[in-house]
């Protein structure tokens, strides 16, 4: 069989009489490993299952492990390497996430799985230390040879490798690329036949199977195995099997450096190691002491084959760039980050602009992929490109360095730090061991207070009145800052938590009402990136919104009528064609950019755009004869043929709802969050107003809302409405109307911050619980602001009044009121979940509740015409109640 598969390479060590694996106990010809593992091999297949052919391998390094990889690759079966270390429910996931049919262990890893559902019937785990175990193996013994549907293609390993949040991937690895690395590897480590390879990392991971494995295999070099490692086994063992090669990983070295030194440290056979992350003073202390080269080279389970090496690169380079398409560059800007600058010890002055992400822009077609995770798959190749998920930089010379991971950055104080680099200035002191650099939070810091909001209420009667776009209002909130201020926490104190914007939205609401709503969504919106799409897209986003002060506007939760989308989506070459037009409640003809969910024709998939309203194709309406929030800008927006291309594509919609993952479905309730705090400003607003009439005209005598509940002392309104007494109790009960609100939004807002850091570990019942309580606090809130703003108007009040109860009848319009609370009700009756797409569901609302998005907007459809008091809700000219 050809040499170009790890079973072809296999088969070409029969009757090879060489040693090829040996413990301390004993030694197995490279014949009989093979043999050994074709026996497996038919074990394995006679043990049957359903689903792919994966075997999961959950051993120390013992000769067991090997004789299953060879017999996996001779069946055509896939071998998962478990890790040992895993514990609990992170071990079942990763082997239920992998599929494995076969589970090979020993006591101590049957330990490990007591419990656990992994999904593997104990008919399908073989014990390798049970005394039946090798007269079943024996049973199956046959003459070695390769299943027929095994090519270069078949799947050989998926390898468990840790991301930066700490969850596992499954890396998928051919026999292809694994025999291929085999030669290579033998080639550019010096390993020959005569060579005796000690194998002391784990045989789940790469460094021990491609670094040492395979090309110990493909030269007929020997493999002496270690269980585990150990820094005092490691000299022993090196002498004991005549060791003249190693693999490493730069703790693990830094582990055996720290053992107490010998003068016959370097009476040992070992010639030559390979691995990575090992400081150049380690290199240089472990050659001067053991007398064995070090060969750090760069490579990761994914991928490999990007630097090559160079005699002349200095002692902490990897090598050069392998090919030019092999760059480092900025994640954000896409643009190659220029060389560093070192100083006469080789230390980086310039680490910002030099320390970069590193890719491989032809190397996209090379990556084998994750097994079932496509989330993955995107973040190693964006853009056509391959990404590694590792840091480096190259110096004027072109060579190049490595700088850690790219889940290794510690941001300090707005500044990158790389935690290889913090270890690697440790470990030069003699009393230091081992060092590791963890990024941990930092104490919060306090966010900078918000400026002063522009003084709006000077002059809002009479802004309100004229009505027409607010283009001299947002010119103050940019003279402010606050649409850079008001987006989400980032570098540098950039941005504000949920706390400080709601504060500052609803500061703004008591106000204008229609600039506190303009603002609010703007925050609101300001989150798509982040809930939407990728934290590498996100950043970018909320880097230029802030550069640029962009004010956002969009809806990403359009109502579901039932009928064809109002926005569509048309794949049209490398990208899409958006059509359609959408009523905006705020920031038409205002805004910078716009956020909108519309579906796709092709697939039917919600999909979130993002779209420049300036950008030809876009028209624009405005609404005209509001009843309130006249300077909102609402309106509607039409799209005729507007291009939007994958840069402009955030992600995912809202409209499948077994499909939003939780994080996602935050997104709505965001918004509605925002937007209760508004309502509360309109009506913190109104009554700082109404006092400020007692205060300056106490003739004019307030009376209490028609609708107030019987007073605490035991009189009714009507006894007391008109008195001193009965203004005070109108005053108290708005007061606490106001102030329970404030409570429930701050309990709501705690929650939805919470939700916001657990990120995409956020669970559908947390999820639902921030639904819960942001419905309750939107109830409230609004009743309160519709209670407050009809309490304080009277005939005899003061001027102006009249638009605190407009902005708040026509905001509080806008969605219906028992939606919310039905959930509400059915969460706590029945445990259900409220919907996540943020949409009413088909609750049978009577169709007062239903919201008119033309004319008097702000009014439900069907309702009566009548304001507080009985009085006309809307007269001839839209100015509300007289």
């Amino acid at each position: 069989m050809d040499r170009d598969t790890i079973a072809g390479l296999l088969l070409a060590r029969l009757g090879d009489d060489r040693p090829g694996v040996r413990t301390r106990e004993r030694t197995w010809t490279w014949d009989e490993t093979v043999r050994e593992s074709a026996a497996r091999g038919a074990y394995a297949s006679a043990l049957g299952g359903d689903g792919p052919f994966h075997i999961g391998v959950l051993l120390e390094n013992v000769p067991e492990f090997l004789f299953w990889l060879g017999g996996a690759a001779l069946a055509g079966a896939t071998v998962v390497g478990i890790n040992n270390t895993r514990r609990g429910p992170d071990l079942a996931r990763e082997i239920r996430h992998t599929e494995v049919r076969v589970i090979v262990t020993d006591r101590a890893g049957l330990a490990l799985l007591d419990g656990l559902d992994v999904g593997v019937p104990p008919e399908r785990i073989v014990l390798v230390d049970d005394p039946g175990h090798l007269d079943r193996v024996a049973a199956h013994a046959c003459e070695p040879a390769a299943d027929p549907s095994v090519t270069a293609a078949t799947q050989m390993l998926l390898l468990l490798t840790s991301g930066t949040t700490g969850t596992s991937k499954a890396a998928r690895c051919s026999q292809g690329r694994l025999a291929a690395l085999g030669h290579a590897n033998s080639a550019k480590y010096g390993i020959g036949r005569d060579d005796v390879c000690y194998c002391c990392m784990p045989l789940f991971h790469g460094n021990a199977l491609m670094g040492l494995w395979a090309p110990a295999l493909a030269s007929g070099a020997t493999v002496a195995l270690a269980r585990k490692f150990t820094a005092s086994g490691f000299l022993p063992d090196v002498r004991f099997h005549q060791a003249t090669y190693f693999t490493y990983v730069g703790k693990a070295l830094g582990y055996v450096m720290a053992t107490p030194e010998r003068p016959d440290d370097a009476d040992n056979t070992l010639t030559h190691g390979f691995g990575t992350e090992a400081s150049p003073d380690d290199k240089a202390e472990f050659a001067r002491r053991f007398g064995c080269r070090l060969i750090e080279v760069y490579g990761s389970s994914e991928g490999s084959g990007m630097i090559a090496q160079d005699p002349q690169a200095p002692p902490a380079a990897l090598g050069r760039p392998a090919r030019e398409a092999v760059r480092i560059v900025d994640p954000e800007t896409l643009r190659p980050c220029p060389p560093a600058v070192l100083d006469e010890h080789g230390r980086v002055l310039n680490p910002e602009e030099a320390v970069g992400e590193l890719v491989d822009q032809e190397g996209a077609a090379r990556f084998e992929g994750y097994w079932k995770n496509e989330e993955a798959d995107a973040q190693r190749v964006r853009h056509g490109w391959y990404w590694t998920g590792d840091l480096g930089y190259t110096d004027r010379d072109g060579f190049l360095y490595f700088a850690g991971r790219s889940g290794d950055w510690i941001r300090v104080d707005g500044e990158n730090i790389s935690a290889l680099l913090v270890e690697r200035i440790l470990r030069r002191h003699t009393d230091v061991g081992g060092a590791a650099g963890v990024g941990g939070p930092a104490p919060p810091a306090p966010r900078p207070a918000p400026p002063p909001p522009p003084d709006l209420a000077i002059d809002a009667a009479a802004r309100d009145r004229k009505g027409g776009l607010p283009f001299d209002e947002v010119s103050r909130l940019r003279e402010a800052g606050l649409p850079a201020l008001l987006n989400p926490p980032g570098p540098m104190r950039r941005g504000a938590d949920w706390r400080t914007a709601c504060a500052a939205v609803r500061e703004i609401a008591a106000a204008d009402g229609s600039v506190g709503e303009l603002l609010g969504r703007h925050y609101a919106l300001s989150w798509s990136g982040r809930f939407f799409s990728t934290p590498e897209r996100a950043a970018a986003l909320e880097l230029r919104a802030v550069r640029e002060q962009w004010l956002w506007a969009g809806s990403t939760a359009a109502p579901d009528t039932g009928a064809e989308p109002d926005l569509s989506l048309e794949p049209s070459g490398g990208g899409h064609l958006l059509n359609g037009s959408r009523e905006i409640a705020a920031g038409v003809a205002v805004s910078d950019r716009l956020v909108l969910d519309a579906v796709c024709t092709a697939t039917g998939d919600s999909l979130v755009v993002l779209v420049d309203p300036a950008h030809p194709g876009v028209s624009l309406e405005t609404a005209h004869g509001r009843l309130g929030q006249r300077l909102a800008a609402a309106g509607r927006v039409g799209f005729d043929g507007v291009p939007v291309d994958a840069e402009h594509l955030l992600g995912t919609g809202l409209r499948d709802e077994h499909a939003v993952p939780p994080f996602t479905a935050l997104a709505p309730l965001a918004l509605r969050l925002v937007l209760a705090h508004v309502a509360l400003g309109i009506a913190e607003g109104a009554l700082a107003d109404a006092r400020d009439v007692r205060r300056t005209a106490p003739s004019a005598q307030l009376p209490a809302p028609p609708s107030a509940p019987p007073h605490g002392n035991g009189c009714t309104e009507c006894c007391c409405a008109g008195t001193e007494q009965g203004l005070l109790v109108a005053y108290g009960e708005m007061v606490t109307a106001a102030r329970a609100a404030d409570a429930l939004l701050e309990r709501a807002g705690g929650a939805l911050e919470r939700g916001v850091l657990a990120g995409g570990e956020l669970g559908a019942d947390e999820r639902a619980d921030i639904a819960v309580l942001v419905a309750t606090a939107e109830s409230v809130a609004e009743r309160a602001a519709l209670h407050i703003t009809a309490g304080v108007l009277t005939p005899a009040g003061g001027p102006g009044l009249d638009r605190f109860w407009r902005n708040a009848h026509t905001l509080t319009a806008q969605r219906p009121a028992a939606g919310g609370l039905r959930d509400v009700g059915d969460h706590y009756l029945n445990g259900t979940h409220p919907p996540a797409t943020g949409r009413p569901g088909p609750y049978g609302l009577p169709d007062a509740y239903r919201v008119r998005w033309h004319g008097n907007a702000g009014r439900p459809a069907g309702r009566p015409g009548a304001g507080p008091a009985g009085q006309p809700l809307c007269p001839a000219d839209g100015s509300g109640p007289p």
